[in-house]
């Protein structure tokens, strides 16, 4: 097993005399990259679901301001208060599940 610049192990790419092997390894290498593709958009889409209703609900309460229709201003800066506050208290979005590879040992 040999150890990568920071000092975690990394797993032996198999040798080229067992094509299976290799096969296999290849596979699961593109499973692990799909796997962390796929969370990787969740992670962003969870990261923007209430940011971007936050700043939409923010602004508008500005404009709403500027025209003198209050009520509907309270009622914008109310949703966007809302939005951050679940947000604070559930944040999402921060890349976690993402792994840092497969880990396969391989014996010779």
């Amino acid at each position: 097993m040999t150890m990568d610049a920071t000092g975690s192990a990394l797993s032996p790419m198999p040798r080229p005399e067992d094509p299976e092997l290799l096969k296999d390894h290849l596979a699961r290498l593109e499973q692990w990259a799909q796997d962390n593709k796929r969370d990787a958009r969740n992670d962003t889409w969870a990261f923007w679901s209430l940011k971007l209703p936050a700043i939409l609900a923010s602004t508008s309460a500005i404009i709403w301001v500027k025209f003198n229709v209050g009520t509907a201003s309270v009622i914008a800066g109310a949703i966007a208060s809302i939005c951050v506050l679940i947000d604070g208290i559930h944040p999402r979005g921060t890349l976690v599940t993402l792994t840092s590879g497969p880990t396969t040992t391989f014996e010779y």
